[in-house]
């Protein structure tokens, strides 16, 4: 389970950029007409140190066709707000152990960094949610 994303090319203007183009190409999303809400703290992967993800959060108004880029991705999923914040808990993944994961559904399970990127959006949404 993962979010799209990729690293900046040359030709990305900015990281915005990057976040379309990459957005874009995996699933076919168009971001440009989105409203840009901000973006959340980096994330560092744990097994590539030196890996630095940035997770920009970009409102669409609309549900969005979807065309999933045969080289990375599968199948997709929408997930309400609601449903992952009450699905949080822990899952036990092989070679692994148990780890905190979003129990979407008995085949969905969201662990890692993205889990971790997930956690980081629910809690800035209650944030604004207690303002």
């Amino acid at each position: 389970m993962a979010l799209p994303g990729g690293k900046r090319e040359r030709a990305d203007k900015d990281l915005k950029a990057t976040v379309t183009r990459e957005t874009l190409e995996e699933t076919g999303i168009d971001l440009s007409d989105g409203r840009f809400l901000g973006v959340l703290p980096p994330v560092r992967s744990t097994p590539k140190r030196d890996l630095l993800i940035l997770p920009f959060v970009i409102l669409l108004e609309k549900e969005p066709r979807i065309r999933l880029s045969s080289s990375e991705l599968e199948a997709y999923i929408w997930v309400s707000y609601e449903k992952i914040v009450s699905s949080r808990g822990k899952a036990t993944i092989p070679s692994i152990g148990e780890v905190s994961a979003y129990l979407v559904t008995d085949a969905v399970v969201v662990w890692g960094i993205t889990y971790r990127i997930l956690k980081a959006f629910s809690e800035a949404v209650g944030d604004i949610k207690k303002q």
